[in-house]
């Protein structure tokens, strides 16, 4: 009877061993899932940090392309204006 008493005792004692270990692994998994989470948002905020430092000068440089572009765009319309007037004038005559 004490011999099946202390094999009880034993596997209990071994269950709980086993289940202590299998805890540790998973803790120690966590750790692990929660340090690369914390590298992957501290890679994600540095990322952030340096495309809102770069937006003045994208804005910039968008500004100043759609400057060009506007410029180019009533150049044409001046250019189209006065050939479409000389074709009236062509016409005409």
């Amino acid at each position: 009877m004490q011999k099946q008493l202390i094999q009880q005792v034993s596997k209990a004692m071994q269950a709980n061993a086993d289940t202590i270990a299998r805890q540790k692994e998973i803790i120690d998994h966590q750790e692990q899932s929660i340090e690369r989470l914390k590298r992957l948002l501290t890679a994600l905020a540095e990322t952030q940090d340096k495309e809102l430092k770069a937006l003045p000068s994208m804005f910039d440089a968008l500004e100043t392309s759609l400057s060009k572009h506007t410029k180019e765009q009533q150049a044409w319309w001046s250019h189209r204006k006065q050939y479409t007037e000389g074709q009236i004038i062509i016409a005409e005559q």
